[in-house]
């Protein structure tokens, strides 16, 4: 009899602990989660930080970023460019198949088309000329007033450049031409106005 409450006090015992154990690591995950959560407004937009950038609400829908609007709205496009961007109907983006940033322009190209498609907006991507990918050849021959291309390449500095309905965007880095990536992704949906 003694021994079956010892064992029963045992494992009440070890029932507790657990269960402590198990609030304190909730407590801990909700405490040092929010902790990594801050909030920031931009233009009448709601940012939230977290590890993996900045997100906003546009039209219902979530859309994530790398970096806040005040980090990218240095890279500057000319008004006639923006609205330009803003009301093509497909937007056309190329770069050189041998581009030195070819892995940031194949990021720029997904998130683009990724991001935008949840807008029902069209983004195309090739390359300036025949490749082993078998892409779509795109050139600033091929823009056009409702289907703008924008040509990607690398540059001594990040700059901007537009002749007729081509822009071109000069990037001197990977880490720039992802905040191009934001920067035209802010400019297109009209977080930077």
């Amino acid at each position: 009899m003694r021994r079956r409450e010892k064992s029963n006090r045992y494992g009440k015992f070890i029932a507790i602990l657990v269960g402590l154990v198990m609030m304190g690591s909730i407590a801990g995950y909700v405490v040092l989660d929010s902790g990594s959560k801050t909030e920031l407004e931009y233009n009448d937009y709601e940012f939230r930080q977290d590890k993996n950038g900045f997100s906003t609400e546009i039209e219902e829908k979530v859309i994530g970023f790398n970096f806040h609007p005040t980090e990218v709205e240095h890279i500057s496009f000319e008004p006639g460019e923006v609205s330009m961007i803003r009301e093509a109907e497909v937007i056309m983006i190329t770069s050189d198949p041998e581009n030195p940033l070819q892995s940031a322009v194949s990021f720029l190209e997904f998130e683009l088309e990724s991001k935008l498609l949840l807008f029902e907006r069209v983004v195309m991507h090739g390359f300036t000329e025949e490749n082993e990918n078998n892409l779509q050849v795109i050139t600033c021959d091929d823009a056009g007033e409702k289907s703008p291309v924008i040509y990607l390449t690398k540059g001594n500095s990040t700059s901007v450049n537009t002749q007729g309905n081509c822009i071109t965007i000069m990037a001197k880095n990977e880490y720039d031409l992802v905040k191009v990536k934001d920067a035209l992704l802010y400019i297109i949906l009209g977080v930077i106005v």
